[in-house]
């Protein structure tokens, strides 16, 4: 039978800002952008509060459903890894670190900086790990053919299932082409082998996980690969998906800047589901929760980049 589409009101998120930051949300609503000047602001129930630390660069990486924030001050790959919640940062106190994820046990997913055990690297190699209760576990890289020193975590789910990479790290500091793996409970299973360009970008509490490799879409059900692609809108073959929600509702981008989102195996753009709203023009759609809304930016005349909120209307 036809396949019942999703239409949704459009709402501007007035208070976040047009730098094209990170941008996510959680089941409750509340939604989380990174900014480009070194803050970010978490929007809840309508009202946004600015999350800073004078005098520090903050890159915020998510938000969970009780409306705790990972984050991390500094440099980029080498900063200071903190929770922020209920309106404090809390220090996990690890010292050169980034963080990727956290789930609603609050484990936070990142990787760390650590010497290299055979002494090559100088700078130290990457290794990824999990934060819970003041504990940190380190996540191996891959033994054998596709092996590495260098582990790497992108995103974590509600089973304390970790997805992420494992790579070589060379002594001059550069990495070589990356495995993308999955932690379920120890030693990590690979997904795809050392390709280049391969992006793993979310798993869901089913075991979905969503990818791509230069343009094309990957998909895993229980860390099995599904040969079946999304399918791209007519304009572009290229396919980018960026979230995934327990329902498996997939949005991202097609072609250029299409958002679109992958409902039972059908792909919509979302400009042509929007009955709310229709003034605006969404170019990027960056994640879905469990709700079914959506979050990504939009232009509407000489307003550009504003992020907006896609709420299905029944």
């Amino acid at each position: 039978g036809a396949t019942k589409r999703t239409h949704y009101r459009l709402t501007e998120l007035a208070d976040l800002d047009d730098s094209l930051g990170r941008l996510t949300i959680n089941d409750s609503g509340h939604v989380l952008q990174g900014c480009r000047d070194g803050r970010a602001r978490f929007y809840a129930d309508g009202k946004t509060t600015v999350l800073q630390v004078p005098g520090k660069q903050l890159h915020v990486a998510d938000l969970n459903n009780k409306g705790e924030v990972a984050s991390h001050f500094g440099a980029h790959r080498q900063g200071r890894p903190f929770i922020w919640k209920q309106g404090r940062f809390f220090d996990l106190g690890i010292a050169g670190g980034r963080t990727a994820a956290i789930n609603d046990h609050s484990v936070v997913a990142g990787t760390l900086k650590r010497p290299d055990p055979d002494g090559a690297v100088r700078g130290g190699v990457s290794k990824a790990f999990t934060w819970s209760d003041g504990k940190v576990r380190l996540l191996p890289p891959l033994r054998g053919m596709f092996g590495g020193n260098s582990s790497d975590a992108v995103e974590i789910n509600n089973r304390d299932q970790v997805v992420g990479y494992s790579f070589q790290t060379e002594p001059g500091g550069s990495a070589g082409s990356r495995a993308i793996v999955v932690w379920d409970g120890g030693a990590p299973t690979t997904l795809m082998g050392t390709m280049r360009g391969n992006v793993v970008r979310m798993l869901n509490d089913r075991g979905q996980v969503i990818g791509d490799q230069d343009g094309r879409s990957l998909f895993w059900q229980e860390w099995k690969f599904s040969h079946t692609r999304l399918p791209p809108l007519e304009e572009g073959p290229m396919v980018f998906p960026l979230s995934i929600n327990d329902a498996g509702d997939i949005v991202g981008i097609s072609g250029a800047d299409k958002p679109v989102i992958w409902q039972a195996d059908r792909v919509w753009d979302l400009n042509t589901l929007i009955i709310a709203g229709k003034e605006w023009h969404m170019h990027q759609a960056r994640a879905i929760n469990n709700r079914g809304q959506i979050v990504g930016y939009a232009d509407r005349r000489n307003n550009r980049n504003r992020p907006v909120l896609l709420t299905p209307v029944s």
